[in-house]
């Protein structure tokens, strides 16, 4: 069974190595200076979750497993959305089928560009100059207890 389940390995600039998980089993990770490391150690953390699982008595989670998409999909749509998409499809020249496609693609193909646009400007605010982000010192006071904070500020007040 434990060679049912899939590993994702990504890299993280922060551990300077590759961070393997096990989509099916919430909180396994495991950490290598290489992919092949990462991969066994995720692979020895999983024997164990799945050894912890079955003491304990509960449901293993069932393997992810690859889908197969036929490219038919059965859609049911308000009379009057029907109508509108329909008219529409007739003075693109295209049939519903073909428009509700051409319809389906734009919206994911523009969820992803949002999506790597939206990466890009976090990556960009992790790098800032160090001249144009301010830190601010905050002092937090809790009961007998006091401790300076430092914050950095990424305003758009310091950019070029």
């Amino acid at each position: 069974m434990m060679n049912k389940y899939k590993f994702d390995i990504t890299w993280s600039a922060e551990d300077e190595g590759f961070i393997a998980i096990c989509p099916e089993f919430s909180g396994l990770s495991a950490f290598g200076k290489t992919r092949a490391k990462a991969l066994g150690e995720a692979e020895i953390a999983l024997k164990l979750f799945i050894e912890s699982y079955v003491e304990d008595g509960e449901q293993l989670p069932e393997p992810q497993t690859v889908q197969n998409y036929s490219g038919q999909i059965r859609l049911r749509l308000p009379k009057s959305l029907h109508a509108r998409a329909a008219k529409m499809a007739a003075e693109d020249a295209v049939s519903l089928n073909q428009y509700i496609s051409l319809a389906v693609e734009a919206r994911t193909s523009g969820q992803e560009v949002g999506r790597r646009i939206s990466r890009e400007v976090k990556d960009q605010l992790v790098y800032l100059k160090p001249q144009y982000r301010r830190i601010e010192h905050l002092r937090m006071t809790s009961g007998d207890t006091s401790e300076v904070i430092q914050r950095a500020n990424t305003g758009s007040e310091y950019a070029n």
